[in-house]
């Protein structure tokens, strides 16, 4: 396993990491809110998040053994939590491959934006 090498000799090196933490945390807790499932908030997360194939207009799609790949849960269980996520609508299978469907693409943008947002510092 490799580890992320952080600048530790930088105050706002770290400061920007715990941030960026803070911040993840908030996200896969509001998507384990809203799927009831890590494994399900992930999945949706990296199907959201894998990028239009071939051009800018494209919507994101990958397939259960890239999931897999880049989010290291087991290929089956991929698979079945994939399936579960078709079934209820969350995901559009084309093919072999899956992509989210536009309600919640919309939910997970939302959902996401707040990585973007600079955090509020506190008043004093």
């Amino acid at each position: 396993m490799q580890l992320l090498q952080l600048d530790t000799q930088s105050a706002s090196g770290a400061s920007s990491a715990r941030g960026a933490a803070k911040h993840s945390l908030k996200v896969l807790s509001r998507l384990y809110e809203q799927f009831g499932s890590y494994d399900d908030a992930v999945i949706s997360l990296c199907v959201f998040g894998r990028g239009p194939d071939t051009s800018e207009t494209s919507p994101s799609r990958c397939n259960v053994s890239a999931i897999s790949r880049l989010t290291g849960i087991p290929r089956e269980t991929v698979r079945r939590r994939t399936k579960s996520l078709y079934e209820a609508g969350v995901l559009i299978l084309e093919g072999k491959t899956y992509r989210i469907a536009p309600a919640f693409g919309e939910l997970l943008a939302s959902v996401c934006d707040a990585l973007t947002k600079p955090v509020a510092s506190k008043s004093t």
